[in-house]
């Protein structure tokens, strides 16, 4: 289960899930493109994720790597970010936040690595 499959069951620690809508009430428009690299950021096949204010992302971009667990690139504090200092764009990247399992004792870091570019207007 990654993060955001575990906000939207409900595991969720400070606040209650809301609606994209009532989160970001000053986004008119949206156009975000990810780039999701599962075998890091010099991966040549990325997988390719477009979001918009009809299809708006979560909290967190999932991550794509199978064996990984509690992982995603957490999208909303970019998006937060670019709200209080009223960018329109922006281009911006991380890496996954979970980890991937190597046998039965042991993890490693996931080396999922993800690119973003957003375009935001505001009302």
């Amino acid at each position: 289960m990654d993060k955001q499959d575990r906000i939207e069951s409900g595991g969720y620690m400070f606040a209650q899930p809301t609606t994209f809508s009532d989160a970001f009430p000053t986004i008119k428009e949206l156009s975000v493109k990810v780039e999701v690299r599962k075998g890091g950021p010099m991966d040549g096949a990325p997988r390719v994720l477009h979001f918009s204010i009809q299809n708006p992302p979560g909290e967190y971009v999932s991550c794509t790597n199978s064996r990984c667990t509690e992982g995603g690139w957490c999208i909303g504090d970019v998006l937060r970010e670019m709200v209080a200092k009223s960018e329109t764009s922006k281009t911006t990247g991380g890496i996954c936040t979970g980890r991937e399992r190597m046998n039965r004792a042991s993890f490693r870091e996931c080396l999922t690595h993800f690119m973003a570019e957003i375009t935001v207007s505001y009302t």
